[in-house]
């Protein structure tokens, strides 16, 4: 590997002179210097891999080599893969990160081979300055002196490694096998497919959730701040409001376990409208409705289907992670989002009014099947036309599930309504699943005690024909 030594220093900055220390130590003074003050490799080229030789290779192919070592062998500290990235926005992001000792930038072209002893690559050096008189000195809090490291440069950064965090070595395959199952058509692989995209929009999610994160100051800094403005101290407005929208490590446990507080977070950073945020919730209860209680009609999982195949592939194109490469056996070119992006409805027309049609036939469906266990139920209660049920009936599990039944009566004609108006909701496809999903909550609610009806009253007919043969 080609790299660099680097050692940190308790604020999370680095600190060139600590290394230079390290150096001159000699003896027991060296090994005690190694605990104070441990070193990391900072690894940013691979020049031979497994005996053979790589540096004739273009860079694209020896960094997505690189990034496979550090996956396949699950390196971590003292070992770190420099971040790597063709978004020129990341790039700008970088330049900012002056407080945690970082020089600049270095641009490499991504054909070129490794030549020794040649400065194939330019670097950009960040530069500040400024003018001041001294006539005084007081003692200056870090976050006021500007040295405050982002999470990825803090010791209680919880987070996987940037960079391990980004290998996406399966994520062509995982998309392949989706327009696969997808496009076979029958029931089972429709709930595969399914099961499939909501993992990819997990990881795409937590992927966008987690590179937002890493801009965060580092927890300790925070807490330095709270701690000094509960205790009476004034912050500016801007620090004040970074100690408020600060995601701490209960938040990020949290996020971790559930998909909804990682939309929750997205949406409140802007990369998620709330409608967007809406769908995806459902969409990943739809998954569980399908995997875990088979309660999805299968029409309906084709439909749902496609429907997530589209926002999935918005959400992949629209993603930028802090590094994407994609570590591949084929010596092809680096893989960006942009060039994953349209490859989940390649071949798919994706016709929103056609699409309207099949959601509105679904909730009528749905609707009408409500209609009639509402009217069996309440003649199995005995409703009068005042819509006072049989008083004898005894006060047990089957009666109040039917009066449940019966109580919703006066909810099917709005319930109706919007299973029709399904049909003009056609200016996108999030326009169309969001009057679904509300149509779809109603529903569900409601909808166990149909099918528990259904099978009463399966089980009744059953019955009555084994008498009939004398069984």
């Amino acid at each position: 590997m080609d790299g660099e030594l680097v050692v940190w220093d308790a604020a999370g900055r680095l600190a060139f002179e600590r290394l230079q220390n390290r150096f001159a130590r000699r003896g027991a003074g060296s090994a005690r210097a190694a605990e104070e003050c441990p070193a990391h490799f900072v690894a940013f080229d691979l020049l031979r891999l497994s005996g053979t030789d790589t540096t004739g290779w273009p860079y694209r192919r020896r960094r997505a080599a690189l990034e496979s070592v550090f996956a396949a062998r699950r390196l971590s500290a003292p070992w770190a893969l420099c971040p790597s990235t063709t978004e020129a926005d990341v790039v700008r992001e970088w330049l900012t990160w002056a407080s945690v000792g970082m020089e600049g930038v270095v641009f490499k072209q991504l054909n070129d081979a490794y030549r020794p002893s040649v400065m194939g690559w330019q670097k950009y050096k960040v530069r500040e300055t400024s003018e001041a008189a001294v006539t005084g000195g007081l003692p200056v809090r870090r976050w006021e002196a500007g040295a405050m490291p982002t999470q990825p440069f803090a010791s209680d950064w919880d987070r996987v490694t940037v960079q391990q965090a980004e290998q996406w070595t399966w994520l062509a395959v995982e998309i392949a096998e989706i327009r696969r199952c997808a496009e076979a058509g029958d029931q089972a692989h429709n709930r595969l497919a399914l099961i499939l995209l909501d993992h990819l929009v997990e990881v795409v999610i937590g992927r966008e959730a987690n590179a937002r994160l890493a801009f965060q100051v580092a927890d300790s800094v925070i807490e330095e701040m709270r701690e000094f403005r509960d205790s009476g101290g004034q912050l500016t407005e801007q620090l004040s409001r970074l100690v408020d929208e600060h995601v701490g490590p209960d938040r990020r446990k949290a996020m971790d376990d559930h998909l909804h507080e990682k939309t929750k977070f997205l949406m409140q950073k802007g990369v998620l409208t709330a409608q967007e945020r809406e769908v995806l919730d459902r969409l990943h209860q739809y998954r569980n409705a399908a995997y875990h209680q088979d309660t999805l009609e299968p029409d309906l999982i084709s439909d749902l289907v496609l429907a997530y195949r589209v926002l999935a592939d918005e959400l992949v194109g629209r993603h930028k992670p802090i590094a994407w490469t994609m570590a591949s056996s084929d010596p092809a070119p680096v893989v960006t989002p942009q060039q994953l992006r349209g490859q989940l409805v390649e071949g798919v027309d994706v016709d929103v009014k056609a699409m309207a049609c099949r959601f509105h036939a679904h909730a009528v469906k749905r609707v009408q099947a409500v209609i009639e266990a509402v009217a069996t139920a309440q003649q199995l209660l005995g409703v009068n036309s005042s819509g006072e049920a049989d008083a004898s009936l005894p006060d047990d599990d089957m009666a109040r599930m039917l009066t449940g039944l019966s109580d919703v009566s006066k909810q099917l004609p709005s319930w109706g309504k919007q299973a029709e108006g399904l049909k003009s909701k056609t200016s996108s496809l999030t326009g169309l699943l969001i009057p679904f999903i509300n149509l779809d909550r109603s529903l569900s609610r409601i909808e166990p005690s149909v099918r528990r009806l259904d099978m009463i009253l399966d089980w009744w007919e059953q019955r009555r024909i084994d008498e009939l043969r004398g069984k």
